[in-house]
């Protein structure tokens, strides 16, 4: 009930089920916990249930903060990536695309679904494709980001020549 309430309402939905608990345990157990564990036995054992109860329910709301604020970092990062000028991408170590920004769209006439999955094979002719991914397994073998010159055809249209600053990002 305690992790449920946290969950689902925050820190003081859990905290009145910690009380709710607490009462429901005391009215429903004390007869059996008083011949049991004696009275000074069942004041312990409220206790840590109470403790342990408050600790979730205080577990459960930092961790709804932390989500909260990575979810409204990423979304800050993608609206500042989207709204860049420059061909922004991610890829995998197996070159498939995982995030391409709205410049890549509009200079593509592509999709999302396009290229999110994808690899550079699968999207442009052969000869780009393979210098892309030659400078793709440069950065992945030193390590180091490089900086070079690249060209894009997509459809048939016109070549686009853009420079090209790869590099890992470090978990």
């Amino acid at each position: 009930v305690i992790v449920l309430a946290g969950y689902l309402g925050g820190r003081g939905s859990a905290l009145v089920a910690v009380a709710g608990s607490v009462i429901a345990a005391h009215l429903v157990y004390w007869p059996i916990a008083r011949a049991l564990l004696g009275v000074g036995g069942w004041v312990v054992h409220i206790l840590v249930f109470s403790t342990v109860g408050l600790l979730l329910a205080e577990g459960i709301h930092w961790l709804q903060q932390a989500t909260r604020a990575l979810s409204d970092s990423e979304h800050r990062l993608r609206s500042i990536l989207d709204k860049a000028a420059a061909v922004v991408f991610l890829k995998d170590r197996a070159g498939r695309y995982a995030y391409v920004n709205s410049e890549v769209l509009r200079v593509s006439g592509f999709r999302p679904e396009q290229f999110i999955g994808k690899t550079e094979h699968e999207i442009f002719p052969p000869r780009i494709a393979d210098a892309m991914r030659a400078n793709d397994l440069r950065v992945w073998e030193s390590g180091a980001p490089i900086t070079t010159e690249e060209s894009l055809s997509y459809n048939g249209g016109p070549t686009h020549h853009y420079i090209a600053t790869k590099f890992l990002l470090e978990d």
